[in-house]
Parts: structure tokens; sequence; C-alpha cells
């Protein structure tokens, strides 16, 4: 009984004065710094009354200040920080895979990336930097840092984000080019400007080629001159496309405000930090890097010519692997998933 009235006189002597042995902060915020839940939902839970301060439900409060000595649970269990410390200041490079949601939970049940990280052996209480959406793939950065990851995601910045998208309809011009070079806006919301190259041309599959035998005909594509059309007409575009801010889907939008359709989505890299190499699933564990702001990037006067046929993403050197950790990659149902450890990020 003691303790606990020792445990609430402290608590409530850190909500009155900020002062708790070390560095303070907000009950919500500590909650949320564990992963646990956002700060709205963990403010949420103290007012449900199923957080307890040093085993006080008195002290747990919503404009309480905890320490860094003051035990926390939720739901009779402590929160779990020690992972995040031992991690503190690293940063890992995740490929997200497509069909997959970029949050702690969801609802309805769907595959998210902090699930299958966990599983991988990493802990779930890392901070995502920048988004991707559910159809979406590629690099998305992980690390214990809010304020890195902040100063990383904020739009002044001028971090740049570099994309690789195939075009399902419509064809990339240069006037398409000019209008995203100068700003577009969608539903009221105006994009800055959005660089676009043209990549290359990406050969129509088999199956979409007999789909169009059977709607011409094989006397009709028996003609060399229809078969050079019909595969022209079917043939996909890759597209470069670098922004400087995170928007919601801001590249479907932008791209389908000139006409661009995308039916596949790769972001590539973000800032100073790039995919090459990383096989789809994969997270590397690299460097931390001193980031500078860059100087804006200038509009090209027009879009490159289409080089030859080359696939989107050109493989790069495996990473390096640490001896201390292994490799984390997707891995087979079943299957003990390892870390991939590196020294410095790959493609530098």
């Amino acid at each position: 009984a003691a303790a606990a009235r020792l445990g609430v006189a402290r608590a409530l002597s850190n909500a009155a004065g900020g002062r708790g042995g070390g560095e303070s902060m907000r009950l919500a915020r500590r909650i949320a710094q564990s992963r646990l839940c956002s700060r709205r939902q963990a403010e949420r839970l103290i007012a449900a009354g199923v957080v307890r301060v040093n085993g006080s439900a008195e002290a747990a409060r919503v404009n309480a200040n905890v320490g860094p000595d003051d035990v926390v649970t939720v739901h009779d269990r402590p929160l779990q920080l020690d992972a995040a410390r031992k991690l503190a200041g690293s940063v890992f490079l995740c490929y997200k895979l497509r069909n997959e949601l970029v949050t702690y939970s969801d609802p309805q049940g769907r595959p998210t990336l902090f699930d299958r990280i966990e599983a991988m052996g990493l802990p779930k209480n890392l901070i995502a930097v920048g988004r991707l959406d559910f159809k979406s793939e590629g690099l998305i950065l992980l690390t214990t840092d809010g304020r890195f990851a902040r100063e990383l995601e904020h739009p002044d910045g001028g971090f740049v984000r570099t994309y690789r998208a195939r075009l399902e309809r419509g064809a990339f011009t240069d006037r398409a080019a000019q209008r995203l070079a100068a700003g577009v806006a969608v539903d009221g919301e105006r994009f800055r400007p959005i660089l676009v190259k043209a990549l290359q041309r990406e050969r129509p599959r088999k199956d979409a080629m007999r789909r169009e035998e059977r709607r011409l005909g094989e006397r009709a594509m028996a003609k060399p001159s229809a078969r050079h059309a019909a595969r022209e007409r079917l043939a996909r575009t890759w597209l470069e496309v670098s922004v400087t801010e995170g928007k919601y889907r801001e590249v479907r939008r932008a791209l389908d405000a000139v006409g661009l359709q995308v039916d596949r989505l790769i972001r590539v890299a973000y800032g100073p930090y790039k995919l090459d190499g990383i096989p789809r699933g994969a997270v590397l564990k690299v460097a931390r890097r001193a980031i500078a702001r860059p100087a804006k990037p200038t509009p090209p006067p027009s879009p490159p010519a289409s080089p030859p046929d080359a696939p989107p993403v050109a493989p790069a050197a495996r990473p390096v692997r640490d001896a201390a950790c292994a490799g984390i990659g997707a891995g087979a149902p079943g299957q003990q998933p390892h870390v991939i450890s590196a020294r410095v990020a790959r493609g530098e």
C-alpha cells in the first residue's frame, strides 16, 4: 500500500511539475511511443480506466506526466519499450509488398507490414517514414526516431520520393509531362511540381496477345504489320516519377488527372535511401546517414525519348550481410525468416 501511495504521489508530482527523475512526457505519448496504438487511442484507453501507472489507476490520468522510472501497464500488461531502445537510431529499408497495409492493425483483418516484420523478429514498435497505399509496393523506411522520420516526411524538407509507374491506359506525351511539372490540381487540392520521364515499354504478355488474336482472328493476325500494331497497342510504358510531397495517393491521382492510369507502382528511392538490390518482402538494416535538405529540382525542358526494352528495376549487387545477423526475407509459410544487416545503404 505504501509503495502504491508513493507511485501515485510521484506520478501526480510529474503531472504537476513535469519532473520525474529524468525526461518526463505525457502518459498518452508514452503509450503511443510503445507503438501499442496512436496517441488519441491512448487517451481513450486512459479514460476507459484500463491504464495503470505504478499499479495505480488514480495516477493514470489523461493530463498526467510519467518519468522514465514509472511503470505503465495497459490491460495489466507493461509497455514494451526495451526493444525500441536497443534499436535507437537504427534505420531499416523495407520492401513493402502489394496488397499490404502500412499500419499497426487493421479492423478488416488485412495483412499489414508491421505484423509481417514482427513475425520476422523485428519489434512492431517502429515508425514508418511515409506510407504506400494497399496496391503499391517498394521502399518503406522504418526507424525508432520520430524526429528523424518527421524531418524526412515534411514537404519543406524537399526530399525526393522516386517511383516507377507502369501505365495500364493512356499515352505519355510531352504535354502530360509539362502539365505535371507545372503542378496539377485534383479535387481542389494542388500538387507541387511532379517530374516524370519515360523509361521503357514493356512487351505485352503472351496471354494478352492470344486474347488479341482471338478478337481479331488468326488470319488478320498472321500479317506481320498487324502483329506489330497489336504489340505496340498492348505494350505498357514504365515511367519514373519524382515528387517532394507525400499526399494521399499523390502519384496515382496526379497521373490520372492527365489521362494516365497506373496499374503498378513501385517506390525505388526516398531521399538518400534506395531500394537497389533489396528482394521483395525483405528488410535491410542500414547505417543512419546525416541528411541535408536538397536543392529543389529543376523541371526538364522536355521528357527524353523512350529507351529500348529493359527491366523496370535494374538488379544491383546483393546486400552485404553481417555475420551477426543473417537475412530478413519474405520467407515461405512456416519457415523462420532472418534479418538482413549491412553497414551502409546500397546504391550510394
